[in-house]
């Protein structure tokens, strides 16, 4: 009978019990119980399980039911895992309360283990907060007893971070003890799993305490346990080892690389796309992908990052990652701007946002998009802000192929989307930032159609919106803009402060490649000015910061300009030296165009200086 129960109120009355029309997996007995269980089954409703699964779970709970389980606890954890499967949570619930009820602390550490984890997941799923606290903590105690083996000690940690990600729960609500203390378990015990677990999941926390430099720590040293110096190659650990490899090194692959450590963040990757090859694991293949095409891009290395994006876009094709198909556009599209193909950079940016506005009209539809992963939600600021950034890009790509027409119909559309969206959400911050940049998107326009005065009243605009709501990141591109806009009317006086400014937002924001790009904008306004001395001081602060961030083409850039503005102040020794440190770049990084170039450069300077003697 308990089958044949509604999963809304329970009751065996009500004559015929009728089923979820979507899934099938769940029953009710009036239609007021399923609009009241409807928030609860909607997310199981959404997986529709297959009828092929759904006739798998209705023969495991008859060859169940066929035995008399009123003793038989391990069968009845069985049933209550399946019908919280099937979408049947408070079922579920019931058998599982009343399973820790009766046996409780007789079972063995595992299968209490395995009780409390159904236990949160469960109440989780139903929303009831404080029983799921309270499972959590019975698991982290668990943990904490010295008794169980590293993998049951990483999935301690999994649960609790998964929790406090799940919750929102704001940093005073979160403590590291929890953590701290299952990693001092397994350190105690010497479980390499288990400790490498342990500091993987602190580190998550810190990350999402904010604390950045100790999180990466945590995940660093998590590394380390995994793969101590003279260890086996990745590929060659267990499977369990391996799966933890991947969500530590897919955690590192979505932050910013710091400085000095692009080789390694390349390897790490490099390990990730072995992992998930060996694992089968599509999706992390994916990412791994995506990730070394931007890390090869920024290393100069073009023909493996276009390599890497084909590979990317083709499995995510095949399985459907809609966001890693956009991911994979976007990387194209770059790769054909920065190699000057503009026709394919339009092709390629054009395809991002016409997949990105698809997703778009699908969410406003209300349609399923699989394998979002929570990435996109139509009117949040996720959305919002990638929608952003393909705009962007796709402006510039227009307006770097000299076709204004078309950069002028994206900016319109964008400024039209701009405005559905402010009417929808609301003054949200990414909503208020997204209109901003459009603002900049129309100085930019005009400043590439030399109509400087309109171009300056945009980029005010955009300051003085971004300064009236503290956007600092908008506030940096609005003074950038303003002062190439001045530097081009030759007003140079005008172009410092807001160039200076702009380097100060961007140091406070570390964000160490727009600070580069900065040092060069005052170098040359100081050039602008006569003033050689300043501007050689803010060339030599681009070439060292360029060179710890490991971009090819801003340490080409930086070296470029160094060596001219030693030409300029007659410093022949010093150009000589800077333009060979470029060709060697160059040569290094199969660039030949870039390589003559500096070798000519190279060979006036000596000629020059050879002359002058």
């Amino acid at each position: 009978m308990f089958y044949k129960q509604c999963d809304r109120c329970y009751s065996t009355e009500g004559g015929r019990l009728q089923t979820c029309a979507a899934c099938g997996g769940v029953r009710y007995c009036s239609v007021q119980c399923q609009r009241s269980h409807w928030a609860t089954h909607k997310p199981f409703c959404r997986q529709k399980l297959s009828k092929k699964g759904l006739t798998y779970y209705q023969g495991r709970i008859r060859a169940l039911l066929a035995h008399p389980i009123t003793d038989n606890w391990p069968a009845q954890m069985d049933l209550a895992v399946i019908l919280v499967r099937m979408g049947q949570v408070g079922k579920g619930v019931q058998l599982l309360e009343q399973v820790l009820k009766t046996v409780g602390s007789d079972y063995g550490r595992v299968r209490q283990f395995e009780l409390y984890t159904h236990l949160f997941n469960a109440y989780r799923l139903m929303g009831r907060t404080e029983q799921a606290n309270e499972s959590v903590e019975k698991l982290l105690g668990l943990a904490t007893d010295g008794q169980l083996d590293g993998t049951l000690l990483n999935r301690a940690c999994m649960t609790a971070s998964l929790h406090f990600a799940a919750s929102g729960l704001s940093s005073p609500q979160i403590t590291e003890e929890p953590f701290q203390a299952v990693l001092d378990t397994a350190r105690r015990i010497s479980d390499r799993m288990g400790t490498a677990g342990g500091l993987y999941h602190l580190g998550l926390l810190r990350l999402h305490l904010g604390h950045r430099g100790p999180g990466v720590q945590c995940l660093r040293d998590a590394l380390a346990c995994l793969l101590p110096p003279g260890g086996r190659h990745p590929t060659e650990e267990t499977p369990a080892v391996q799966t933890l490899l991947l969500q530590v090194y897919g955690t590192l692959g979505e932050l910013p690389v710091p400085l000095g450590c692009a080789d390694e963040a390349l390897k790490q990757q490099l390990h990730r796309l072995d992992i998930s090859a060996a694992l089968g694991a599509r999706y992390d293949q994916c990412r791994a992908l995506g990730r070394l095409a931007q890390l090869c891009r920024a290393q100069g290395d073009f023909p493996a990052s276009r390599l890497h994006a084909l590979r990317q876009l083709n499995i995510a094709r095949d399985g459907g990652y809609v966001a890693e198909v956009i991911d994979a556009y976007g990387h194209l599209g770059k790769l054909d701007l920065q190699e000057r193909k503009h026709p394919a950079a339009l092709e390629h940016h054009s395809l991002q946002l016409e997949t990105v506005l698809e997703v778009g009209r699908a969410l406003a539809r209300g349609q399923e998009v699989p394998y979002l992963h929570n990435r996109f939600a139509l009117s949040t600021p996720e959305f919002e802000g990638l929608l952003a950034e393909v705009y962007a890009d796709i402006v510039k790509a227009y307006l770097q192929a000299s076709q204004f027409a078309g950069a002028w119909s994206v900016i319109q559309q964008e400024l039209e989307s701009v405005e559905a969206a402010v009417g929808s959400a609301g003054p949200e911050t990414t909503t208020r930032r997204w209109f901003i940049q459009a603002q900049g998107h129309l100085g930019l326009y005009h400043r590439a159609n030399w109509d400087f005065g309109l171009a300056i009243r945009y980029y005010q605009l955009q300051l003085e919106q971004a300064e009236q709501h503290r956007l600092r990141g908008p506030q940096a591109k609005a003074n950038r803009g303003l002062a190439q806009v001045y530097l081009q009317q030759g007003e140079f006086d005008k172009a410092l402060p807001h160039g200076q400014r702009d380097l100060q937002l961007r140091q406070e924001l570390g964000d160490h490649r727009n600070t580069v790009k900065a040092h060069l904008e005052i170098a040359r306004i100081y050039q602008g000015l006569g003033q050689n001395p300043q501007a050689i001081e803010q060339l030599r602060a681009a070439q060292a910061l360029a060179q710890q961030t490991g971009d090819y083409l801003l340490k080409c850039t930086a070296c470029t300009e160094l060596g001219s503005g030693y030409e300029a102040t007659e410093e022949l020794a010093l150009a000589g030296r800077t333009f060979r440190e470029l060709y060697e770049l160059a040569k290094g990084g199969k660039d030949r165009s870039r390589a003559n170039r500096a070798r000519a450069r190279f060979r006036a300077v000596q000629e020059k200086a050879a002359g002058r003697h």
